[in-house]
């Protein structure tokens, strides 16, 4: 498609895949719509797969009958089984694993799964990683004084770490029976290995919906903090809570800000945090908020978000109070901050997304940046 007369051109839709853009193209071809495709360095595999990186183009002029067809066309390919309550689809939480090292860290997380679990109807698990010097001969924090036999050293290990564990589950039952919430099924699961391997093989193993977790660990130490709980959440396939230290259960999340920039996983993950909280939280209120960083623009954003916020009230707007803001920002941490501060969010929203090692090298990822900062509990979607 050519420029004639230098007519505008916007991005009517984007897309994840290859083969739907051509598909799209295809329809709007049919119709007799000018259009174009254009990637961002991509080759042309039709199983390219690069979030939001596919752009859909028209004349400014064609835009609204363009949207219609696409419309159209996601009604024939997009066609989804309502649930009862109206929405599309409903992300059940059945089983939730809490990873624990026994910190005052760690019992804050799982009293929040507590609750949680009690409001959902689900099963807990609590488990524990012990250091095995067979699977992982360098210990993390802790210097053991080994036996005069490598089976007499696991012995101990597991001993003490068996022990810990009755400890720890004892403060939880004690914290049950303090705030009424009996009842709940909870389970527990000491296995040796390499902390953050070990809990995502069992994760997927034995099919949990939710991690929550906190996000710094024993005494002063940044093991958990900053390599376990982050390895967790850039590696998970189900949604991660990651909870601060001073975080507390307050009754459930009434107030969420979902920190986006209009990718198609977005749309998913928004879905998905809106059944989590749905109907136990009654007059939820979603802030989704995109972030520009300062003295950048692009020309398409505009259109993307009138798209993007249509899309969303379409599918959430009798559910939930849904409010967009588009921020520009020059540090995302404080910067985010200062608008939890001032929407008086109590918890934070983001999906991950997978980049190439030199992409990773320049771009630091957004969540890690959050996590590392956020004094609000961080829930985390994979696209």
């Amino acid at each position: 498609m050519s420029n004639d007369n230098n007519k505008p051109l916007v991005a009517v839709a984007r897309y994840t895949y290859l083969h739907r853009a051509y598909l799209a193209k295809g329809w709007l071809d049919s119709m007799g719509i000018a259009n174009s495709i254009i990637h961002q360095g991509l080759d042309y595999s039709i199983h390219t797969n690069v979030p939001n990186g596919i752009e859909l183009l028209v004349y400014q002029e064609d835009l609204e009958r363009a949207k219609g067809i696409l419309k159209k066309m996601g009604s024939v390919y997009d066609k989804e089984k309502p649930t009862p309550d109206g929405l599309s689809y409903e992300y059940k939480i059945r089983k939730i694993l809490v990873p624990t090292d026994f910190s005052t860290n760690a019992f804050n997380a799982a009293k929040y799964a507590l609750h949680v679990a009690n409001k959902k109807g689900a099963q807990i698990t609590l488990f524990h990683t012990f250091f095995n010097p067979i699977i992982s001969p360098l210990t993390y924090e802790n210097t053991f004084s080994f036996s005069s036999s490598i089976h007499e050293a696991l012995a101990d290990i597991e001993k003490n770490a068996t022990e810990s564990m009755a400890t720890f589950l004892e403060q939880i039952k004690e914290y049950i029976a303090a705030n009424d919430l009996n009842h709940l099924d909870i389970k527990t699961e000491l296995i040796g290995g390499i902390a953050e391997d070990t809990i995502l093989d069992y994760v997927e193993d034995a099919s949990y919906d939710l991690i929550i977790v906190g996000n710094k660990g024993r005494s002063n130490s940044d093991y958990w903090y900053g390599s376990v709980t982050s390895h967790i959440i850039s590696k998970a396939r189900v949604p991660v809570v990651a909870i601060p230290k001073d975080s507390e259960f307050k009754g459930g999340a009434k107030s969420v800000v979902y920190v986006t920039n209009f990718e198609e996983s977005d749309f998913v993950a928004l879905h998905k945090l809106i059944t989590i909280f749905l109907p136990h939280t009654a007059d939820l209120r979603v802030d989704v908020l995109n972030t520009v960083p300062k003295g950048e623009k692009n020309p398409y954003d505009l259109e993307d978000v009138r798209n993007f916020e249509n899309k969303i009230k379409d599918e959430f707007s009798n559910f939930v109070n849904l409010k967009f803001h588009t921020k520009e920002v020059e540090d995302l941490t404080s910067d985010l901050d200062d608008f939890i501060t001032e929407h008086k969010c109590d918890m934070i929203a983001m999906t991950t997304h997978r980049r190439n090692i030199i992409t990773s090298l320049f771009n630091p990822s957004k969540t890690k940046k959050v996590l590392f900062h956020t004094s609000a509990p961080l829930i985390v979607f994979h696209a």
